[in-house]
């Protein structure tokens, strides 16, 4: 499973720089969308985070939107988190 998630994670990195690179209006419609879209999908998750992980779920919502961000912004994005 591991080795299919590492091959999903660099095709999607792959993707995102290629098409962040073709041009500025690509980059930030991309950047717009994918900023748009983390944010609600780390709303959406908050009632499970307080489930699951109770007074750490702040935390590691926290963390993992840090992370994506800081990957999307690798790949040529603009995000800020």
């Amino acid at each position: 499973m591991s080795d299919l998630q590492a091959d999903t994670t660099r095709w999607s990195n792959a993707l995102v720089k290629v098409t962040a690179a073709e041009s500025d209006a690509n980059k930030d419609l991309l950047s717009k969308w994918a900023s748009t879209w983390l944010n609600r999908i780390t709303e959406a998750m908050v009632p499970l985070a307080k489930e699951a992980l109770g007074s750490g779920s702040d935390a590691a919502l926290k963390t993992i939107k840090t992370n994506i961000t800081a990957n999307l912004n690798k790949q040529g994005l603009s995000i800020t988190a």
